[in-house]
């Protein structure tokens, strides 16, 4: 897999996890490297520990956003090709949004259709440069999908991104009915799908047949056993050096421990939907994603979690990686449970 240099920042991008770094002469390959895992998933974790530094301006958010979506080009339309039918741009209650096809798609799924909210810590991140994190659930559940492009901090705080995600869920009950969506989101993306839906029924609105989240970010705060422990040893994300910043940008005033903000805190019911969570033992999210677990179990959810071996954060938008192929094929076996 190729992470692209870029000028003074450097992307790395498995899946939506974006990390902002800097290379240097010292960095130190990461720890133990299982043989449990794929050869190509060993190659992946024998990687560089990179060093990095925070993003303090909108300036600089906007540059490493345009450096990003321009080295992502090649590898993108790849994935696109590879899995898609067609795209469209439409714009639903006024916000952007990507409606996918995927390649098997057939015209009896028709009423049916899968809801997408991206990751990159509510700072980065557009559907139209992340087919790698969706199109090929959309190709193994043969749906739709609609990939909300919701706006982002700093520019936009919490709870613009919310507000957004809120209207297009609004609008899409009204054409297909709850029981016809399911949704699905990445990361920061994972934790908004969350927030999405409690906002929603604390509205009195339907619940979608079923939930799909890769390690989604529950706590944007420092909390959780796995932001220490794999701290230097996680691929890619380290809170520090590259997740405070964008924590702080999109909560701005309000508390982190807000349940919108961080979903782990979130008073849940039986009447929320079925929720599949994955997450890999690599991940820094690890220990948020099992808080999350035992937070809906305990308030009478239907939920499941999947944890994979060796994996770092958002390993199924690695699609060639082999178990990225059977954990998208677990989740759409979730989803399809529930339609």
């Amino acid at each position: 897999m190729h992470f692209p240099i870029i000028k003074k920042y450097s992307l790395l991008f498995a899946g939506i996890a974006i990390s902002t770094v800097v290379l240097n002469a010292t960095d130190k390959p990461f720890g133990h490297v299982p043989t449990t895992v794929s050869p190509m998933a060993q190659q992946i974790l024998k990687m560089k520990v990179p060093s990095s530094e925070q993003i303090v301006s909108i300036e600089q958010w906007q540059q490493v956003r345009k450096d990003f979506n321009a080295q992502s080009v090649v590898n993108n339309e790849k994935v696109k090709k590879q899995y898609t039918k067609k795209s469209e741009k439409v714009s639903i209650a006024g916000v952007p949004v990507l409606v996918v096809t995927p390649k098997n798609y057939e015209r009896k799924n028709d009423d049916t259709i899968a809801l997408y909210i991206h990751g990159g810590a509510y700072t980065l991140g557009n559907p139209e440069y992340l087919y790698s994190a969706f199109a090929p659930l959309a190709q193994q559940t043969g749906l739709k999908v609609y990939a909300i492009d919701y706006h982002l901090a700093p520019e936009h705080p919490f709870p613009a991104g919310l507000e957004d995600t809120l209207k297009v869920y609004k609008n899409l009950l009204k054409h297909f009915g709850a029981k016809k969506i399911v949704m699905f989101g990445d990361s920061a993306g994972g934790g908004l799908s969350l927030a999405t839906l409690l906002k929603a029924q604390s509205e009195g609105l339907d619940m979608p047949a079923a939930l799909v989240l890769y390690s989604p970010w529950s706590d944007v705060d420092k909390v959780g056993d796995s932001y220490y422990t794999l701290e230097n040893i996680s691929p890619l994300l380290h809170y520090e050096k590259n997740l405070r910043s964008s924590a702080q940008a999109y909560a701005k005033d309000n508390s982190m421990k807000n349940p919108l903000i961080s979903p782990v805190y979130a008073k849940y019911t039986k009447a929320f939907p079925p929720t599949l969570i994955q997450v890999g033992t690599r991940d820094l999210f690890l220990s948020n994603c099992v808080r999350l677990y035992r937070k809906m179990k305990k308030d009478g959810v239907n939920v499941q979690l999947s944890a994979w071996d060796g994996m770092w954060h958002v390993f199924e938008a690695v699609p060639e990686l082999p178990e990225a192929k059977e954990a998208i094929m677990e989740a759409s076996a979730f989803m399809k449970q529930y339609l």
